[in-house]
């Protein structure tokens, strides 16, 4: 099973590299393939030589499912392009635009604004910030903060509060990781292309506040992914201004240089937030390891030898309903906190609630079984590829490429998470991209349309 699992791999990398043409070329599909290699394919064999996993049938067909998704994902990704084959393919990055920065100003301050509020409504409301535990010297377990950190997250408590509360505070991971990256994001490329003080000051308090806002609840991968972030805006950014069809050699270096420093800063956040000593480096450096390439696995295992067995096929029920849903108020079902619970009842037993996500085909099967999720990781293929398609002929400017990498940063979820990372009910889309889509909107600024006709003019003149 080891040269089956691992041969998969490699010629799914080939598969991939074919449609592609390379999987290190900053495109969506790419980035999104990057973190199911990362989180799910390299560890994704752990699952059948776990020995603490007694459901051989369980953990066959999870590994299946794996190797399924190396082969599907990609395959639905080439279907998209041939269903969607254009007759032309211009690049409107050849067009010369003079307002790469524009922006709706009204827009940007309103998105700050919702920003602020969020961030002074959510930490006002807690009695104490998970990440100040840290350095509080009589916290010696971590146990403690994890029960810190479950009362600020899955534990917050929302009685008798306003809706403005609920909507800036219940949507916070939105508002204070992902509407700020894309912000963000769009000031490090305005200060990259025009180094001036005041361009550097407006991209370092935000991107401060957007580093306090990923570790603030104890979250240790979400500093990690704001580093990847940029990495990518300026990856792309280049590959965009460059128009280049081979990689930069020195692409790989600069990766693997932002990967050591990440590896770095995991090695720090895991000694203060799981409170294990510098001492025992080989500790951390194993549960990095574990966290990487297992964690997000693991669950995978439960998903498939809970249902049908122990509990019947939710039929939907753990899909959360999008907002245009709230009308029908559907029965639902937190898979992953149940999950959770049958993992590790010994931290339920404590009062912590906890999630157990994994790969967005644990949720599919829990909802209708192996067939549909098969023909779910082809649907996620074709919609992965629609997206990048419509998206790779916009013209070049700093809110586009930031939103390009934010919505591939938003869909690259479904590795580590829920189908809804990309697909809602009844609204097709899901709640995030449906936001997404929203603030990229306010902050779009409409060209006059002296511009907008001299711009379609450049393009025909290029095509002819």
């Amino acid at each position: 099973m080891f040269f089956i699992y691992y041969l998969s791999l490699l010629y799914s990398l080939i598969l991939v590299k074919k449609i592609t043409g390379g999987i290190l070329i900053p495109k969506l599909f790419n980035i999104i393939y990057l973190f199911f290699l990362l989180f799910i394919f390299i560890g994704g064999y752990s699952i059948y030589i776990n020995e603490s996993f007694t459901n051989d049938e369980a953990a066959l067909l999870a590994t299946i499912s794996i190797i399924l998704t190396m082969y599907f994902l990609p395959l639905g990704y080439l279907l998209s392009s041939i269903v969607m084959k254009k007759s032309s393919s211009v690049n409107n990055s050849l067009i010369q635009i003079d307002n790469k920065d524009s922006i709706n100003k009204k827009g940007l301050y309103i998105s700050i604004l919702v920003i602020i509020s969020s961030c002074l409504l959510y930490y006002t409301s807690l009695t104490n910030i998970p990440l100040l535990s840290v350095f509080d010297s009589t916290i010696q377990s971590k146990y403690v903060l994890a029960e810190s950190r479950s009362d600020a997250t899955n534990n917050l408590n929302f009685s008798n509060k306003n809706y403005i509360f609920k909507l800036l505070v219940g949507y916070r991971d939105f508002i204070q990781i992902t509407l700020l990256s894309f912000i963000v994001g769009y000031l490090y490329l305005k200060y990259k292309h025009n180094k001036n003080t005041v361009n550097l000051i407006l991209f370092i308090f935000p991107f401060l506040l957007l580093i306090f806002n990923s570790v603030s609840t104890l979250k240790k991968a979400d500093i990690i992914f704001t580093l990847l972030f940029l990495f990518f805006i300026n990856s792309y950014d280049n590959y965009k201004k460059n128009i280049k069809s081979r990689l930069d050699k020195s692409y790989i270096l600069k990766l693997f240089s932002v990967g050591l420093v990440g590896f770095s800063l995991l090695i720090v956040v895991y000694s203060l937030f799981m409170k294990i000593p510098f001492s025992n480096i080989g500790i951390i450096i194993s549960s990095i390891f574990e966290r990487v390439f297992i964690s997000s696995v693991k669950p995978l295992y439960y998903y498939f030898s809970i249902f049908p067995d122990y509990h019947e096929f939710l039929m939907g029920k753990s899909i959360s309903p999008t907002i245009m849903a709230g009308m029908f108020n559907p029965e639902t079902f937190n898979v992953e906190n149940y999950i959770h619970r049958y993992m590790y009842p010994e931290i339920y037993e404590r009062g912590i609630v906890g999630t157990a996500p994994t790969i967005f085909t644990g949720e599919v099967y829990a909802n209708f079984g192996f067939i549909i999720m098969t023909m779910s990781i082809l649907l996620v293929g074709f919609i992965i590829g629609f997206i990048e398609r419509n998206l790779e002929n916009f013209k070049y400017t700093y809110l586009n490429v930031a939103f390009y990498i934010m919505l591939a940063f938003t869909i690259k979820d479904i590795s580590i998470s829920s189908i809804q990372s990309v697909i809602g009910f009844p609204t097709i889309i899901s709640k995030v991209l449906i936001f997404l889509l929203f603030f990229y909107l306010i902050l779009f600024k409409k060209e006059p349309k002296y511009i907008k006709d001299t711009y379609q003019l450049n393009i025909k003149s290029y095509d002819t």
